[in-house]
């Protein structure tokens, strides 16, 4: 949903007790009335952005999901002008 042509960036960052991670792309904020719905399933907010109309609202509730399966969390926030999804998850032993 980033601008077209410009890079995602992934950060993964291992520590003793968790993982972090963050993948970014250059966009604009993402509504605040679309925050609360945004990893929910079929809450697809496709209608709002020209570039993605046909999603089924599925990609965030995945995502959130298979991270919250491992005791992580995902969050959402804008920095830099970057749209960012973060986590950490607990490292394997």
């Amino acid at each position: 949903h980033g601008q077209p042509g410009l890079p995602i960036d992934l950060c993964i960052d291992p520590e003793a007790d968790r993982t972090t991670f963050a993948v970014a792309n250059v966009g604009a904020p993402i509504p605040p009335e679309t925050r609360t719905t945004m990893f929910r399933a079929f809450e697809g907010h496709g209608s709002s952005n020209r570039r993605n109309r046909t999603g089924l609202g599925l990609g965030l509730f995945i995502a959130s999901q298979v991270v919250e399966g491992h005791g992580g969390k995902l969050e959402y926030v804008h920095k830099d002008g970057k749209v960012v999804f973060r986590g950490s998850v607990p490292t394997a032993d």
